[in-house]
């Protein structure tokens, strides 16, 4: 094992957003010839609760790859677009030349795929109303309950996209459309092989981390227990790595039951949500220059105001 200061830091990393196929996206990245990364390197809370702790170096050096001689080592966690502090460690630890990837969805969409997804887990009991409808945050800090439930505040892209900006010079982010990234056949090629200068396979997206099937009911009680708060220190102590391996594991792997959860969004909190974004998703066009936002909901309904 190589002593901490050796530590090797990636220098291609995904920073968001939440439910906009970054785990289909980390999977996809991971088997190009050019990129190495490793299962723990995907939503491991490296840059901040690592970081806390002091356990960066540490973790990294436990890490082997397959190919060690890859030009990019990928590291993917969804919420660091979300926080200031993960982005300060990563300036202050990653290389320089560093690359990032963001993939923005319309902010109504994702949060009500969030809000699914968290209720599939057991770590949401609220209907939709009580969960998607409040008066949203401008400022945040760091918390479990900042990184899931504030379904709201991640969709604020143009504001995240304004704090990334600080760190990341235009040229090393690439933002991409998640519609065209899960439906346009040679979209993730042609933007990956410009963006990381690589030869890219062919071979499209693969669903992962999907959010329409339930687990059965005791698996369901298992993760209720894993979210209680005296399990919590123990979570936090392991990071997303006991997150991701033993919760999403268990997910993937233990019977399921039921059938797929197809619950609509009703047609008020639409309209509530679409509001809260207007003003981020004109942003995104003004500020950031990202036309393919024109063709999501907020979008046209902020032009049907105007």
């Amino acid at each position: 094992m190589k002593p901490p200061e050796q530590a090797e830091f990636p220098n291609l990393l995904i920073l968001g957003a939440q439910k906009a196929a970054t785990t289909s996206l980390h999977k996809w990245l991971s088997d190009q010839p050019s990129i190495r990364s490793t299962a723990e390197l995907k939503d491991t809370d490296l840059f901040v609760w690592l970081n806390r702790e002091g356990k960066m170096e540490s973790f990294l050096n436990s890490l082997s790859y397959p190919n060690k001689k890859a030009t990019y080592l990928l590291h993917s966690c969804v919420n660091y677009m979300f926080y200031e502090e993960a982005m300060i460690a990563i300036r202050e630890h990653c290389p320089s030349d560093a690359k990032f990837i963001v993939v923005l969805r319309s902010p109504t969409a994702r949060a009500h795929s969030a809000f699914k997804y968290f209720r599939l887990r057991g770590t949401e009991r609220r209907d939709q109303k009580e969960a998607l409808r409040y008066t949203p945050q401008r400022e945040w800090t760091y918390s479990l309950e900042n990184n899931d439930m504030t379904y709201i505040e991640h969709g604020f892209y143009a504001t995240q996209l304004d704090m990334l900006h600080k760190y990341v010079k235009r040229e090393d982010l690439l933002l991409l459309d998640y519609d065209r990234l899960t439906k346009e056949e040679g979209y993730l090629q042609t933007q990956m092989g410009t963006f990381l200068d690589i030869e890219c396979t062919d071979e499209g997206l693969s669903s992962t981390n999907s959010t329409q099937q339930a687990p059965s009911g005791l698996l369901t009680f298992i993760i209720r227990i894993m979210q209680s708060p005296l399990i919590q220190p123990i979570k936090q102590r392991f990071g997303a790595v006991a997150k991701k391996a033993i919760m999403d594991g268990l997910i993937e792997h233990f019977p399921i039951k039921g059938k797929a959860q197809k619950e609509e969004l009703h047609p008020e909190l639409k309209e509530f949500l679409t509001e809260q974004f207007k003003e981020e998703v004109a942003a995104l066009t003004e500020r950031h220059g990202l036309d393919f936002v024109r063709e999501w909901p907020e979008y046209q309904a902020l032009q049907k105001t105007n």
